[in-house]
């Protein structure tokens, strides 16, 4: 496996986790309200958030460089959407809006079987499912 395909699969299985990781927080909000209020939600995970999502600027930079084969306008307005909601809009919410929940339950199950996909398409292994659910 060449240096390039190891940073990729780095890079997707850190995504991957760290995706998992916040969609199961994510519901342990939702469905466990009682021991979870939601008005901590934000101030207790916002790190992990804006980290998790922050590292998609790699992808802009795997794109220029020829990593990725995507076209990089398309990629960066991507990328660009999404931590414009992170950093403009969540972090002025009230902290009692499930919106937010809404939208990381999202974006975590799209990311997971995404970058779950890269991987596994790295290693060479095809799964027929996750390439149905990758193009949904």
């Amino acid at each position: 496996m060449s240096a390039t395909s190891k940073c990729m699969l780095i890079y997707n299985l850190v995504c991957c986790c760290l995706w998992t990781v916040i969609l199961f927080t994510s519901l342990q909000y939702v469905f466990n309200k009682e021991k979870y209020p939601i008005t901590t939600f934000w101030s207790n995970y916002k790190n992990i958030i804006t980290i998790t999502q922050s590292l998609a600027i790699f992808e802009i930079f795997f794109t220029i460089i020829g990593i990725i084969n995507s076209v990089v306008s398309i990629v960066t307005i991507q990328v660009f959407s999404r931590l414009f909601v992170v950093y403009l809009i969540f972090n002025f919410l009230p902290n009692t809006n499930k919106w937010i929940l809404s939208c990381l339950i999202a974006w975590a199950i799209i990311d997971i079987i995404r970058y779950l996909f890269y991987s596994l398409n790295i290693l060479n292994l095809r799964f027929n499912i996750l390439a149905s659910l990758r193009k949904k």
